[in-house]
């Protein structure tokens, strides 16, 4: 009698066994969903909030698809879950960079200081280093807040900090890249200038500084006069613009060409890439545009065009 009922437990443990390990996987998948979606949410720049709504469209679609195991789809993506998981894999991108630096053979640095939308400082380091096999590994370091005063001590202060937090050690920095504002560049109280003093005092060496080439191209940009060429472009792309028929009209005319192109862009002064992309814009679509001003019996010398056919001037 013994005998048989130790049989049925052992029986039954056995049967419960299986049951366990599958809820165990079954989770397990779920947790790496999580991740990998909440990667996704972070790295198109979404609202954290937006996990509740992917949640709902994949039990909906579970509904449709597989309407006896939509269970399965039932993933935690609330906000809070969602900050969590970005964070552990913040997380472990650093600590990924700790266990790389020790092979680096050399590194430099790129540091930016701006102000974000809401007002704060944010002082963004960049890393790119090699390592005996002259493998190449760059990544953004850290985002750095800076809530009070940004002078090149405040500065030098973070970068020295955020260097240490790697293990990166002064002896392997061969070159800093900056912009040219005075808190980077400064002859004595500069970001540049203090790192070089603090170098020297350690181990006697110095270190390359580079001026940003983006900031070089934006400087230069000021510099050279193209009022000549953006105002016939901005005098076209606000007649486009500036008017609800004529933009929708545009766009539709776009559509019916196959054009790559579905408008144009406003040109933003304050954004640097914004002269660049509204040059190549119009250029593009300067037959486009010559076209539908003549469907709108505009003078052609509101854009780039003349009455004898179609030409940047």
């Amino acid at each position: 009698m013994r005998e048989e009922k130790l049989k049925e437990l052992k029986l039954g443990v056995k049967k419960q066994q299986p049951m366990f390990s599958k809820v165990l996987q079954e989770s397990e998948a779920a947790v790496h969903a999580s991740y990998v979606l909440s990667e996704l949410i972070a790295k198109h720049s979404k609202p954290f909030t937006d996990g509740d709504f992917i949640k709902e469209c994949l039990m909906k679609a579970g509904e449709i698809v597989c309407p006896g195991n939509v269970k399965a789809l039932s993933i935690s993506l609330s906000r809070n879950t969602v900050v969590e998981r970005v964070t552990d894999l913040a997380g472990n991108l650093s600590d990924q960079i700790k266990a790389k630096s020790s092979s680096f053979e050399s590194f430099s640095i790129a540091c930016d200081e701006s102000t974000d939308v809401s007002g704060k400082a944010q002082l963004a380091v960049f890393l790119r280093s090699c390592d005996k096999n002259f493998n190449i590994f760059e990544e953004l370091l850290e985002l750095i807040p800076m809530p009070g005063t940004t002078t090149g001590e405040d500065i030098f202060t973070c970068v020295f900090g955020l260097l240490q937090k790697y293990n990166l050690p002064l002896a392997k920095l061969n070159s800093v890249a900056t912009d040219g504002a005075p808190s980077m560049t400064g002859k004595n109280k500069g970001f540049v200038a203090l790192l070089r003093k603090k170098l020297s005092e350690i181990h006697g060496s110095n270190i390359h500084h580079m001026h940003c080439i983006i900031h070089q191209e934006v400087l230069c940009t000021k510099v050279i006069n193209m009022e000549n060429v953006l105002s016939y472009i901005k005098k076209v792309i606000n007649f486009i613009r500036s008017r609800g028929l004529n933009q929708r009209q545009f766009t539709a005319f776009l559509s019916e060409l196959d054009s790559e192109y579905s408008g144009l862009s406003y040109y933003t002064e304050v954004r640097w890439l914004s002269c660049s992309k509204i040059l190549k814009q119009f250029w593009d679509l300067k037959e486009e545009i010559c076209q539908f001003l003549k469907t709108k019996n505009q003078d052609m010398t509101i854009g780039c065009c003349t009455p004898d056919g179609c030409c940047i001037r």
